[in-house]
């Protein structure tokens, strides 16, 4: 698979599970911490990704 493919979906997905996450946090966590915790979340899970892509092959 190219590499350019494996970025497009871990981005998808990431953004796919920010949004849950921003729909599901703020009902939970009291007030902004849902959003905070959504968003660095969004970041390990997108960062993550990345970091385990780069060492595939094309």
């Amino acid at each position: 698979m190219k590499r350019w493919m494996l970025d497009v979906i871990v981005g998808v997905g990431s953004l796919l599970i920010f949004l849950a996450l921003v729909l599901l946090l703020p009902a939970v966590l009291p007030g902004e911490i849902g959003y905070l915790g959504a968003l660095l979340i969004f970041v390990f899970v997108i960062s993550a990704g990345g970091y385990a892509i780069r060492s595939v092959s094309v």
